[in-house]
């Protein structure tokens, strides 16, 4: 039971601390801490919290990844970069799949002898959701909000279980030393 707890700690540990770095590459380290509990409140109170807003499309561009294993089955990743209507500072979603379809299509261009992919934007804004207490955005659609909130309970879970772990191994630790 004691090892299994250590283990758990170390993985919370690494995840938090991942996260506390992250702040400090942005330039908050308590902001990526605070953030999977301001969008749970936002993403579980919509009327309250979310507010509609444009999203101006200046970069597109598409990765694939193999995933993992024997298969080889390609996940496509669409990033698409740009920044609120009302506001000047950059932000990037990037989404699986084809949820980012309807902001760009594609052509294939000859240049030297190599046919490459092009990305054309169709539409110069896209519909997101805005959240009020942390300016993260997210695209109105109920699969991607549904993820949203599971990476938010996620990581909420890591935190508070870290805390948890510490004082059960500190309890346990004192009992060791009793017996």
């Amino acid at each position: 039971m004691k090892y299994f707890l250590l283990v758990h700690l170390v993985i919370s540990l690494i995840f938090v601390i991942s996260q506390f770095v992250h702040g400090c590459i942005e330039g908050n380290p308590l902001k990526s801490i605070a953030e999977p509990f301001e969008n749970l409140k936002a993403l579980y109170n919509p009327e309250k919290y979310l507010q509609n807003d444009l999203f101006v499309i200046d970069t597109v561009f598409t990765e694939q990844e193999k995933s993992s294993g024997t298969s080889a089955s390609r996940c496509t990743y669409t990033t698409i970069k740009g920044h609120l209507k009302d506001s000047k500072t950059q932000k990037q979603i990037a989404c699986q799949n084809d949820y980012l379809t309807n902001a760009y299509h594609t052509k294939y261009a000859l240049a030297d002898n190599t046919i490459s992919l092009v990305y054309h934007k169709k539409n110069k804004t896209i519909k997101v959701l805005k959240n009020r207490l942390n300016d993260e955005i997210f695209l109105n659609n109920e699969k991607l909000l549904q993820s949203e909130r599971n990476n938010a309970i996620i990581g909420l879970y890591f935190q508070i279980s870290l805390i948890l772990l510490i004082i059960q191994l500190l309890i346990l630790k004192k009992e060791s030393k009793t017996e």
